[in-house]
């Protein structure tokens, strides 16, 4: 789980991601496809970028479980919760009624398509806010761990630093290799 990573296992994470970075780099020299989403948005990134929600989750992403719940994202479905208590999950577009679905939680839909209006409080002076995917960490981290999407865990912002770095080092290795990284095919966007 997030909140149980210790300083030993980021170092760790760091140099898995490096080594992830450099394996994705000799793939594309070789005209190999490999998709590393976060980390591509992160190299592409321009610097007048314009502040984003920190994914699609409630606004165009969604996570639906077998029986029927609809939430902002996979990661808000627990699996282990019994359909009955779904109900009390604040699922946020649509709920079973018979053959069709009611619209029944406009007001919790909406928290996420304004998240970029109004981010975290403790994300006020972040150097990577509005540079970085991050803007905010994940919503579903947030929830799970600090019970609010608005409340960041100190190890969200350590690893959405550590994202946003590696990003920077993809860029920097595709320029030292010669890899035009606006140029690769990116069919899974």
């Amino acid at each position: 789980m997030e909140a149980d990573w210790t300083p030993e296992s980021i170092e760790i994470l760091k140099e898995q991601f490096r080594l992830t970075v450099d394996y994705y780099l000799k793939r594309l020299k070789n005209g190999s496809m490999l998709n590393l989403k976060h980390f591509m948005d992160e190299a592409t990134m321009g610097p007048d970028r314009n502040p984003q929600n920190p994914c699609g989750a409630g606004n165009g992403y969604m996570g639906w479980s077998v029986d029927g719940f609809c939430f902002p994202c996979h990661r808000f479905n627990k699996h282990d919760v019994r359909t009955e208590e779904r109900a009390k999950l604040p699922t946020i577009i649509a709920r079973p009624k018979g053959d069709s679905f009611e619209w029944c939680n406009q007001e919790w839909r909406e928290q996420f398509v304004t998240f970029k209006d109004n981010p975290p409080k403790q994300c006020d002076g972040c150097d990577i806010l509005g540079r970085s995917v991050c803007n905010g960490g994940c919503y579903a981290v947030n929830y799970d761990l600090m019970g609010d999407m608005k409340k960041v865990p100190e190890f969200e912002c350590t690893y959405n630093r550590l994202q946003s770095d590696t990003g920077r080092y993809l860029r920097e290795r595709a320029i030292e290799l010669k890899v035009n990284l606006n140029q690769v095919e990116r069919k899974w966007d």
